[in-house]
């Protein structure tokens, strides 16, 4: 059965012709191994084969799972807080964390990064980690992005500074979204702000291949005056060509290369290539998760433009602005 799979997952990825346009297409084949099959129902076995396919999609696509029923718990799991996003929606359970980002020539906050939590009943506050791919994989990531966008818009008008700005992460999912740039633009419209104050973060995994959704996004976000900032720099493919042709004004390197800094002699120099390269291109550098002064050190002595961190302040949380709470983390 793998076999087979395999051979049909190949077959597929050869390109196909529809007049003059050629079309790349991938599948994830779900699988249930022979012996798991035998003396059940067919009903029952598609439903497995089902949940493995899911499972081959949540892994990264273009690829193979056979089902194991530790797969029932997982599928179940995502349900549940599939289910609990949708009324975290409808009652406002999200929180937006503000992170101070700080000049390295001055130490002046320069900009927050807004951070998304969700504060979901009887569980207290969870992590993007623990439920962002999920809402990625759902589709709830449209809405739940388009909250955050709103978010950050509110707080820089909160902030009440000129040149206030809130940095805050665009996922894949919402730049395929042909909507997207509309949406944005109508947001900050909405909220009375200038598109120049809210920063949008992109992974540069986005940028190496991009369909034509997102490259009409990142060109219409960019006609309007978001900022564009490529977050997790290093830990990709790091497309010059994109950073050119989008013009992005900072790159943020990855907190993995910053926390070597004074200890590791090879995290000191990829960071001080990241920051050369940039600055050439001119292009600021924030780096993430600086702890320690021996890493602020490290980095004003390397050039680096401005940082963020514990070192400098935990993200506050901060609810929908038609409430008032606002707690450390």
């Amino acid at each position: 059965g793998v076999i087979v799979a395999e051979v049909l997952r190949r077959a597929m990825r050869e390109p196909f012709h529809v007049g003059h346009i050629e079309l790349h297409i991938t599948i994830s084949i779900g699988l249930v191994a022979e012996a798991q099959a035998q003396d059940r129902d067919p009903e029952t076995v598609l439903g497995d084969a089902d949940i493995a396919m899911y499972c081959a999609k949540d892994n990264g696509r273009d690829r193979i799972a056979q089902f194991s029923p530790e797969m029932h718990d997982g599928v179940r799991h995502r349900l549940v807080i599939e289910n609990a996003l949708r009324d975290a929606l409808l009652h406002e359970e999200f929180q937006l964390a503000l992170q101070p980002i700080v000049s390295l020539h001055d130490g002046s906050v320069i900009a927050h990064e807004g951070l998304i939590r969700w504060n979901r009943p009887d569980h207290g506050v969870v992590m993007p980690d623990d439920f962002i791919p999920i809402a990625e994989a759902s589709g709830l990531i449209n809405d739940i992005g388009a909250w955050v966008l709103r978010e950050g818009a509110r707080h820089v008008r909160q902030i009440g500074v000129a040149g206030a700005l809130v940095s805050v992460n665009v996922s894949a999912r919402q730049l395929r979204d042909p909507e997207m740039a509309r949406l944005a633009l109508e947001i900050v419209t909405t909220e009375g702000v200038s598109p120049t104050a809210l920063m949008l973060e992109i992974t540069e995994t986005e940028l190496v291949e991009p369909t034509v959704a997102v490259d009409e996004n990142l060109v219409a976000l960019r006609a309007a005056g978001f900022p564009f900032a490529i977050d997790d720099f290093g830990l990709g493919y790091s497309n010059l060509a994109a950073l050119r042709r989008l013009d992005m004004e900072v790159i943020k390197v990855d907190r993995t290369f910053v926390a070597g800094l004074g200890r590791k002699s090879e995290d000191e120099a990829l960071v001080a290539t990241i920051i050369a390269m940039a600055h050439a291109l001119g292009v600021r550098v924030t780096a993430e998760g600086v702890e320690s002064a021996e890493q602020v050190i490290a980095l004003r002595r390397l050039g680096c433009d401005s940082a963020q961190g514990h070192y400098f302040g935990r993200p506050a949380l901060r609810g929908p602005l038609t409430g008032n709470s606002a707690a450390n983390t």
